[in-house]
């Protein structure tokens, strides 16, 4: 979702056995390498307040680890 240069982030996992971990790609003009996206919300309480450092990958990406059948909300 992006709103006057702001993207939020929102990923589920639909794997209920076990987290996943995935290369997310980012709009590219909102951001720039090695700049970091904040945890605001999860599933699983400890990501809340963990960072991803935005990358040089197919334009810009980060990589989210989602837990078990778990949602995340990064900006």
């Amino acid at each position: 979702w992006i709103l006057n240069d702001q993207e939020l982030l929102l990923a589920i996992n639909t794997a209920y056995a076990s987290p996943r971990s995935a290369w997310v790609t980012i709009d590219d003009g909102v951001h720039q390498v090695v700049r970091t996206l904040t945890c605001l919300y999860s599933t699983s309480p400890v990501q809340i307040g963990q960072e991803t450092t935005v990358e040089a990958r197919n334009g810009k990406a980060v990589v989210l680890t989602l837990p078990a059948g778990g949602l995340v909300i990064y900006e």
